[in-house]
């Protein structure tokens, strides 16, 4: 008896947990449920989390294709490269904000000192990466990050250039 108590509550909250997860609201970007609609994705700044007032401004590089149309199937791909943004050399955290109406991911760079610490994400949410201190007094840290939606029809690239340490005297 017990059990099946138990089973027809369960069915009873995995269906108002259902029903509770359906959005009517179009949203900024159109219908989340509707697959006829693009998916868009966009990323219009980064800030650190030590200095919430240090906000970064993405800017898209003008010389750089942004649409690539594909025969088969028939549809636009987008493709964004921003200019690159300098960050200092001490070690910190960033938090960008993901503006979308379709799951999306970020690539794990492949060198060492800039770690994604959230990289897949479901419409509007945050990301944020971590940036180890550049202990170079030489050279700048160059990486990239690739922002992209689960259909792969926007995809964004980011250019991260942490400056070189400065010598005090």
């Amino acid at each position: 008896m017990k059990n099946i108590f138990y089973l027809m509550a369960a069915a009873v909250m995995g269906s108002a947990l259902v029903t509770s997860c359906v959005d009517d609201d179009p949203g900024p970007y159109g219908n989340y449920g509707d697959p006829t609609v693009k998916a868009a994705l966009s990323i219009p700044s980064f800030y650190s989390q030590s200095n919430p007032s240090q906000v970064y401004a993405l800017q898209i590089d003008g010389a750089e294709p942004t649409d690539t149309t594909y025969e088969v199937p028939a549809m636009t791909a987008s493709y964004y490269v921003y200019e690159p943004v300098r960050v200092p050399c001490d070690a910190d955290t960033f938090i960008m904000r993901v503006n979308s109406n379709a799951r999306w991911s970020a690539s794990t760079p492949s060198k060492n000192g800039l770690f994604i610490i959230n990289n897949v994400g479901n419409g509007d949410a945050d990301a944020s990466f971590r940036c180890t201190k550049n202990s170079s007094k030489t050279a700048d840290r160059v990486r990239y990050m690739y922002f992209y939606s689960n259909d792969s029809t926007t995809m964004h690239k980011i250019t991260i250039v942490q400056e070189k340490t400065v010598e005090t005297e």
